[in-house]
Formats: structure tokens, sequence, C-alpha cells
């Protein structure tokens, strides 16, 4: 499997907890949202992993707060380990330092930060961190989006870039719009993509009425905004 087509089953995992976690999710305990988690930690990149406290997920490097419903569930890395079908300790720690080396030695470019989804309808939030490898080439969002979006028709989701940009938290985002007919049942989503330290990062919100975007963006703040 590709370094890119990696990302694009990045993706998927978004639609698969859509259609699996009116059953799975609610045989999962919502535990992960009192363990105990250290502070943030940076790799020599300078990408910072987010942290979550109760309910409230905080990424300084990203920009955003996410405030998690109490009726959703936090997916572990080895959930998502599972659903993307690799080993579960490649996946960096959350709140562990990630060493330098780390990209090269597990031979990822990927790096899921978060998941989450509300277990009766399967709608999600997931954030993924790409390492973008390109030797001599300073990509764009535009050429990211473009990318992304041909690569995602590819593989049979409808995909269209939307105009403008989209501020969430203290970045302003391009997006994706998307559409997946699973047997009948259309799933949409929106991928928002910025690029930061030489790392993709995309916030993949999937759902079941385009009607509930403004809900799930109602959700995100700036990471410095107050936890009440």
């Amino acid at each position: 499997m590709t370094k890119r087509n990696t990302f694009i089953l990045s993706i998927f995992v978004s639609f698969l907890f859509f259609l699996t976690a009116c059953g799975s999710a609610q045989s999962r305990t919502t535990t992960s949202n009192t363990q105990e988690i250290p502070t943030e930690n940076t790799n020599s990149n300078g990408l910072k992993r987010g942290i979550w406290d109760g309910n409230v997920y905080t990424n300084e490097w990203l920009g955003v707060r996410f405030f998690m419903p109490d009726n959703w569930v936090i997916a572990t890395d080895e959930e998502i380990a599972d659903l993307l079908g690799v080993a579960s300790d490649i996946l960096p720690v959350l709140g562990k330092d990630i060493p330098a080396d780390f990209w090269e030695i597990a031979g990822v470019t990927t790096m899921h930060d978060m998941l989450v989804s509300e277990a009766e309808t399967g709608n999600s939030v997931q954030i993924i961190f790409e390492r973008l490898v390109f030797p001599n080439t300073q990509m764009t969002v535009e050429d990211l989006m473009e990318s992304m979006m041909g690569f995602l028709q590819e593989v049979g989701i409808n995909a269209y870039i939307n105009p403008g940009t989209t501020q969430i938290g203290g970045y302003n985002w391009h997006s994706l719009n998307t559409e997946l007919d699973v047997s009948g049942t259309i799933i949409y989503g929106r991928q928002f993509y910025s690029i930061r330290d030489n790392f993709a990062r995309t916030i993949v919100i999937t759902y079941s009425n385009d009607a509930q975007l403004e809900d799930f963006l109602s959700m995100f703040a700036d990471s410095n905004s107050p936890i009440t």
C-alpha cells in the first residue's frame, strides 16, 4: 500500500465509524475520557499531539479546542489501528515523546491524533496529520486539495472543493465536500485542510445530514478558549 493510499484509508476510517458505530460504539465505554494523560509533547518537526481533559480535546499546535458531547465516545489508538489494519504499536502514544526518527522507523507518514463518534448515529470527527515528503517541492494547500480530490474520486467518493475558507479555532481552513453511497446510505463529509511545519493537518467530519455541519463546527473553539 502506498503512503498516499494510507492517507485515503484514513478518510475511510471515518466512514467505517459511521457505518459501525450503532453496533460497536454502543459496546465501547468512555473510560478513555478519564484516563490520566501527561501534558503535550513535541517531536523534532514541531508537531504536537493534543490532550484530553475529560470531554475536552485541546491541541495548541493545531490551534483548536474540541468540546465533545457527553453521548460521544473516544476511539483508542488500538481501535484506530485495528480499523486501519496496522499494528497499534506503530501509532504514537498520546502524551508520550515522539522520537525524531519515528516516521522513518515506523515507515508511515500519517498519524491519527483523535477520532470521536456518536454512538447512536455514527457521526464522527477525526483529526489526521500527514507528513509531506516531497523533496525539493513546496506543496501548497491548493495542491493538496486537488490531489486529495482526485484520489478520493478514484476510490469512489464523490468530492469537490469548496470556495473560500472556514475559520476553525485559530486558523482558516480550506475544505472538500464528500459524499459516499453505501448500499443506499449516503454518508456526507467535510474535510478541512491546512499545512504547517511540513505537515498536512486535516479535520474530517462525517455526518448523516448535511444540515448538521454547523452543529459540528460549533463544537470547536480556539485552543485558548476557557474550559467550563
